[in-house]
């Protein structure tokens, strides 16, 4: 009887130890998940309640207790506990997704209308409109933080700009920047509602194709600071001119009321823009009465030695106009607080895809900057590559959104790319025939089609060792298609 007593305890010792293993056990998978949650949203996380409020919407069919974490237009990427914005596209719309945003874990979902095909009462905001609600969302969020909030806008340099400034801060501290080039009325919004407590600066670029819209983004960054880049003959089909242009991208400058403005001080346009600033005024660039003056001391195939303040550093990237574009970087940062030594090592810089992208294949070396274009950052492109030893191809897609403008310009811009040193032109899409036909008037030897594939076998027939190949043009060209073409035929 001893005996069996003893096994019973025996028996219960292990039953309680094996159930407090499993219980620590899953006490720690239960923590881990936590962190990996917080790891991987590391964005906003509040009540559906509270976010009905702040959209100035109706809750319907919700527990207004639960909690969302992180937000999602796309219902293909839903994590668990995210808040579904439902979008309206041209070709597509998000109310046709909810049952797939809920099946994967949505918390709840922005709707402006409740489709009769919905299986269940799910818990859902209804809003007027989703667009304009995700933006009320991302306005309220971005005042719950006081970190310093930098807000950038121009016709050229504004993406790499930020991808410099973002690259000096992050050495020392976490920095939400813009992802990719979500920088319109949908991507901005989405950035701000990534902001967490561990973040101790934000960079946020601004893009806009009309009036109107800088000055709707700058209402829901509040900016503690502003860059102006550029101007230049950008999305003429939506502004008109360069003065709408001018005006479009002024929309940023009221935000500022007194706080600082940093601009290009070699655009014109920006100098007198900058006029009606009533802060303080910071001037970059390479001319000795401004206020950040840099100087380029060497240039080399792979960069460009760089002085400013009597200390010099590398950039490993390109043309004058980058150069430029760290200067723009450096000096935010110093009036950030940063010293000058944070600001000079880009030995681990990376530029971003498709932005000057340098590339070798079969003996040529390729500059892939075809993420966008206009004719401005075209010719600065081309200026670049013209100190560079090597027949000089370029592989040009169509300039989009320049509205009544776009025959004069590329015609203009196919004489003027012949005569500064381009060889070779292989121009693709309806919109750059004026190029290639002023190219080949000029003396260029052209091709022009709308295929890439028949455009990548004109480019492999023409290849020589020591090439340099510039690919440039709009997104919509969509240019990386004859790039994958090259190295497709390579792989066969």
């Amino acid at each position: 009887m001893k005996t069996t007593k003893k096994a019973v305890r025996a028996g219960s010792g292990l039953m309680i130890e094996l159930w407090q293993k499993n219980f620590l056990r899953s006490l720690v998978l239960i923590i881990k998940r936590k962190r990996l949650h917080k790891r991987k949203m590391k964005m906003i996380e509040i009540s559906l309640k509270q976010a009905a409020e702040w959209m100035e919407g109706t809750l319907i069919h919700a527990n207004q207790n639960i909690m969302i974490y992180g937000v999602s237009r796309d219902s293909r990427e839903i994590n668990n506990g995210n808040l579904y914005i439902a979008l309206e596209g041209e070709r597509w719309d998000g109310h046709d997704f909810l049952e797939d945003a809920f099946q994967k874990g949505a918390s709840g979902a922005v709707v402006n209308r409740i489709p009769q095909t919905l299986k269940r009462n799910y818990p859902l905001i209804l809003v007027k409109d989703t667009v304009k609600a995700l933006g009320r969302l991302a306005q309220n969020y971005r005042k719950q933080f006081s970190l310093p909030v930098v807000a950038l806008t121009g016709s050229n340099g504004k993406t790499t700009t930020k991808e410099l400034l973002a690259h000096i801060l992050s050495r020392k501290e976490k920095v939400l920047k813009t992802k990719g080039n979500w920088n319109n009325h949908i991507g901005v919004p989405l950035n701000l509602l990534a902001l967490s407590k561990e973040h101790r600066y934000a960079v946020l670029e601004m893009g806009a194709n009309h009036s109107g819209e800088i000055d709707y983004l700058s209402s829901l960054i509040e900016p503690d600071l502003g860059i102006l880049t550029s101007i230049g003959e950008a999305h003429l089909e939506g502004f008109g001119s360069i003065e709408g242009v001018k005006k479009a991208k002024g929309e940023l400058i009221p935000h500022l009321k007194e706080k600082t403005l940093i601009i290009n001080g070699e655009d014109p346009h920006l100098l007198e823009m900058a006029q009606k600033h009533k802060g303080r005024l910071v001037t970059y660039g390479f001319q000795s009465h401004l206020d950040f003056q840099g100087r380029i001391i060497q240039t080399t195939p792979q960069g460009s030695w760089i002085q400013i303040f009597n200390e010099s550093f590398f950039l490993p990237l390109l043309g004058r106009y980058n150069a430029l574009n760290a200067l723009g970087a450096i000096s935010t940062a110093l009036e950030l607080g940063l010293s000058l030594k944070d600001c000079l090592d880009w030995s681990d810089f990376s530029p971003p895809s498709f932005r000057m992208e340098k590339r070798e294949f079969q003996g040529a070396t390729f500059f892939l900057d075809c993420y966008n274009a206009n004719p401005t950052s075209l010719q600065k492109a081309i200026e670049t590559i013209k100190s560079l030893e090597g027949r000089k191809i370029l592989v040009l897609g169509s300039l989009l959104e320049l509205g009544s403008h776009s025959e004069r310009l590329h015609k203009e811009l196919g004489e003027w790319a012949f005569y500064h040193g381009i060889e070779l032109a292989l121009v693709l899409g309806n919109e750059g025939y004026p190029f290639y036909h002023a190219f080949q008037k000029a003396g260029g030897k052209g091709w022009f089609g709308i295929c890439p594939r028949l455009a990548s076998k004109t480019l492999l027939s023409w290849l020589k060792p020591g090439d340099i190949v510039l690919f440039k043009g709009s997104r919509g060209a969509a240019l990386e298609r004859i790039w994958e073409a090259l190295l497709s035929t390579k792989a066969a």
